[in-house]
């Protein structure tokens, strides 16, 4: 039998994208409202992937609870009081502090 092509894997768009597309990959997702990846809308697998393929610093909130996603450039942006709990987390809570 041949080796299995991650390429050809549900999960397939989160493929490279350096450290957050190790970070997205090994997020527990099903704790999020979004689920797992391999139940996400067509269009948010798609924005992720562009993202993490990105050097420009890419940033999406996503559904109701704004779930934060965003890629190696943009991180370098959010400083360590929000790297790396702002990826999966919702606006609301990330940003407390500007949010109103």
């Amino acid at each position: 039998m041949p080796p299995s092509n991650p390429l050809n894997s549900p999960f397939s768009f989160l493929a490279g994208g350096g450290e957050m597309g190790t970070l997205m990959r090994a997020h527990d997702w099903q704790t999020t409202p979004l689920g797992p990846p391999d139940t996400w809308p067509m269009a948010l697998k798609t924005m992720v992937r562009v993202m993490l393929s990105s050097n420009h610093p890419m940033f999406i909130w996503w559904g109701d609870e704004l779930i934060q996603f965003y890629n190696d450039s943009y991180r370098q942006t959010l400083g360590p009081e929000r790297h790396p709990s702002a990826l999966a987390q919702p606006g609301r809570i990330c940003w407390a502090e500007a949010w109103d």
